[in-house]
């Protein structure tokens, strides 16, 4: 088995500006990893065993960073889903989407550092 590679400069810009917690990561993740998908806060947060307040706080944020697309879901709830604003988001994303698969410890260590 060989080492894993610090996460690349793109993914630790990701988490430097955007991302403000493990879960909210979880969060992104599961949406990136279903792009064809709408979720609502509702949804995400029964998947993911998490507040509802705080997945729509998180949604919202990541939205707000160009990470994904929000659309009326009908009965006043707003569904979310994986649209970077361009292929640079999106290879960041990619790449801090293979850092946390095989350098989990430290990507987890980069947002509890960006945090601080």
């Amino acid at each position: 088995m060989t080492a894993a590679g610090p996460p690349s400069a793109a993914a630790r810009r990701l988490i430097a500006e955007t991302i403000r917690s493990v879960g909210a990561l979880d969060l992104l993740l599961m949406l990136r990893n279903d792009p064809d998908r709408w979720w609502t806060a509702r949804e995400l947060s029964d998947a993911l065993r998490c507040p509802t307040g705080w997945a729509e706080r998180e949604l919202e944020h990541l939205r707000e960073g160009n990470l994904l697309a929000s659309a009326a879901a009908g009965d006043g709830e707003v569904a979310y889903a994986f649209r970077s604003a361009g292929p640079r988001l999106a290879e960041a994303v990619d790449a801090l989407t293979a850092a946390y698969a095989t350098n989990t410890r430290e990507v987890v260590r980069l947002i509890f550092a960006a945090r601080r």
